[in-house]
């Protein structure tokens, strides 16, 4: 049964016997509203020029009339007493459907994990809407990329169905992306950045030194190898792979003179580019290539003559004088050098 706001008469409603086509069920609720406020207009009314989803700032508001202003001047009056004039909302957030596309600099989403409606076409929605920055709250976040990842958005039709079309699978996530389709070797403007792409792979490569050192190179020297080289050859006839310090990974070819980074060494036994040297470290486990786990330690380990060097400058250090009156002050000074606090 329905019941008429202004009559009071109660009426039946079938509804076998409607078309729901225009047919909404709402909720009412008393809502607090001041002047200043920003509201929004839920419904389209032809008759007082009332189109949906418009902007309004309420400039006047009692209990028996709202009156708001858009940005065009427009004026907007509301009887609150009133149900047909109830269908407004606060025009503070907005859904991604209520959006058009970048209408809005910064775009906040909120995204249910396991939602039913949580799928990438729904995603693409909620980033496309902000123009600057988009930032996504959700319950679970692996939920959610596997809910992008296997939920389906391109439904087949009955028709389709039918006839036996086979239904195109698109790829959304490319996990393993060329060099220049790559966000993380592109400049501020999108471009592929070689030198942004060249200095990745000096920094991948050394933490695969020793496998990726063997993969080239064959068995080594253990004899005249220790913690700080790895040594490939006999004799004289060798070439040396530093291991530890800041150089880790940098080699030595002593019968040529050649000497450079890992990649220098891949381009030159191999004949392999950059481009050749990020497949590789992609397909590490097919090279047989592991990553050394104490790669960062013993990149801040010092070399036996690093650390001979550092011993000699603390002796120095220890055994110094000052230069206060001494005929290397005078020699100093007379050479325009500052020894003041020496």
């Amino acid at each position: 049964m329905l019941r008429d706001p202004q009559t009071n008469q109660l009426s039946p409603f079938l509804p076998r016997h409607r078309s729901h086509q225009f047919t909404n069920v709402l909720a009412v609720s008393v809502q607090p509203i001041s002047v200043g406020e920003r509201i929004l207009t839920r419904f389209t009314d032809k008759k007082r020029g009332i189109v949906a989803n418009q902007t309004y700032t309420v400039i006047m508001a009692s209990n028996g009339l709202i009156e708001a202003l858009n940005v065009e001047g427009q004026r907007l009056c509301l009887d609150p007493k009133s149900l047909s004039d109830g269908h407004w909302d606060y025009a503070y957030t907005k859904t991604a459907d209520m959006a058009q596309g970048s209408t809005y600099a910064h775009v906040i989403a909120v995204v249910k994990g396991k939602g039913a409606l949580t799928d990438i076409r729904r995603a693409g929605i909620d980033q496309t809407r902000a123009s600057q920055h988009i930032r996504i709250y959700t319950d679970h976040p692996k939920a959610m990329l596997k809910q992008w990842i296997n939920q389906d958005t391109n439904k087949a039709s009955a028709l389709e169905t039918q006839q036996g079309k086979t239904p195109v699978i698109m790829q959304y996530f490319n996990d393993a992306p060329l060099p220049k389709e790559n966000p993380k070797y592109h400049d501020i403007n999108g471009e592929f950045d070689a030198r942004c792409f060249s200095e990745h792979i000096k920094e991948t490569l050394p933490k695969f030194t020793e496998s990726l050192a063997i993969h080239l190179l064959g068995t080594p020297n253990k004899s005249q190898s220790n913690k700080h080289t790895m040594v490939f050859g006999q004799g004289r006839e060798t070439t040396e792979i530093q291991l530890t310090g800041e150089f880790r990974g940098h080699f030595k070819d002593n019968v040529t003179g050649e000497q450079g980074t890992l990649i220098n060494l891949l381009m030159s036994r191999e004949a392999i580019n950059y481009k050749a040297a990020d497949k590789l470290i992609n397909d590490k486990d097919k090279c047989g290539l592991s990553e050394n786990p104490a790669h960062d330690q013993l990149t801040q380990t010092l070399t036996d003559r690093t650390a001979k060097f550092i011993g000699y400058a603390k002796e120095y250090w220890n055994q110094s004088i000052p230069l206060k009156g001494t005929p290397a002050e005078i020699l100093l000074n007379s050479k325009d050098f500052n020894t003041e606090g020496k």
